[in-house]
C-alpha cells in the first residue's frame, strides 16, 4: 500500500463543516474569548476566518 493509500485510510475523527457551521463556531468562540469585540469587529475576523478557511479546503460549501 502506498503512503498516499495509508493517509487516505486513516480517520482522524475530524469532520469538514460547512460554511454555515464553521461561521457559527467561530461567532462563538470569539463571543466567549473576546467579549468586547464589536460586532463589526465579529463580522470582519469571521469573513476572513471563513475565506482563509476555504482557501485551505478546511470546510465545504
Amino acid at each position: 500500500m502506498s503512503q498516499t493509500q495509508d493517509d487516505d485510510d486513516i480517520d482522524d475523527g475530524s469532520d469538514v463543516l460547512s460554511a454555515d457551521e464553521f461561521r457559527i463556531a467561530v461567532t462563538q468562540l470569539l463571543l466567549t474569548t473576546a467579549p468586547t469585540l464589536a460586532s463589526g469587529q465579529i463580522l470582519d475576523v469571521r469573513r476572513r476566518l471563513v475565506t482563509f478557511a476555504k482557501s485551505h479546503g478546511w470546510i465545504g460549501d
